[in-house]
């Protein structure tokens, strides 16, 4: 399994029990956000549902965050989805869990290869001791997924000199935060008039948070023209 950045790549099909979870155990989140969108590529498994599951490390267990609807893989290779946000913590892992798939062998480590999965039979929703979980090798589930991080606009700030990932370092204009806001991603903007600054062109998903770091009261956001 390879997870991460947006987009799919082709890679051999999984052989698996008819319902299993796989996370990538090597492959956590790097950031805090919210994820919506997943990726997943196959060769031969057509018509077979498929959820995505968030697990959090926690001590000697695996805690279960949220999962997404079910998928049917309609056609081969490269199948992408889009579901309610499920928010996320840097060290997160993104899982798999396969939906009456074939009963074909079971991927067992293969010679020489790392043991880069845990793999679980069953549709996982609850917390679990790692030790439960198997550690496999997969070499052919390929999911992808970006992560919609939140960004902070404040028309106080200087300047966008600041990374924009918090208020202390807020973009001073809303297309500063626009040029760097993922799809699905939030702004959260401080309350004021940003009307005249330079326009943006709003083609992506995302959410406006108004919010107001500076002072108590109503949180109000008057948004730049479109271009």
């Amino acid at each position: 399994m390879s997870v991460g950045g947006s987009g799919c790549t082709s890679g051999s099909d999984i052989t698996n029990m008819a319902t299993t979870t796989w996370i990538d155990k090597n492959s956590p989140i790097d950031v805090n956000g919210t994820i919506s969108r997943f990726c997943f590529y196959t060769t031969n498994a057509v018509g077979y549902g498929v959820k995505f599951k968030i697990f959090r490390v926690n001590g000697s267990s695996l805690d279960f965050v949220g999962q997404t609807s079910i998928f049917t893989i309609y056609t081969d290779g490269s199948n992408t989805f889009e579901d309610t946000p499920i928010s996320v913590q840097s060290g997160d892992y993104v899982a798999i869990t396969t939906i009456n798939y074939p009963n074909t062998n079971t991927d067992a480590v293969k010679s020489g290869q790392a043991q880069d999965s845990y793999v679980k039979s069953g549709d996982i929703v609850s917390n679990s001791l790692i030790s439960s979980w198997g550690v496999y090798s997969t070499w052919g589930l390929n999911v992808y997924f970006s992560v919609a991080i939140g960004i902070y606009v404040d028309i106080n700030k200087a300047d966008d000199t600041g990374d924009g990932l918090g208020w202390a370092t807020a973009k001073k204009t809303m297309k500063a935060g626009w040029d760097i806001l993922n799809t699905m991603g939030t702004m959260h903007v401080a309350s004021g008039n940003y009307s005249a600054q330079t326009g943006i062109t709003y083609n992506k998903s995302w959410k406006l948070s108004p919010e107001d770091p500076n002072i108590t009261g109503e949180k109000r956001v008057t948004v730049p023209p479109s271009v």
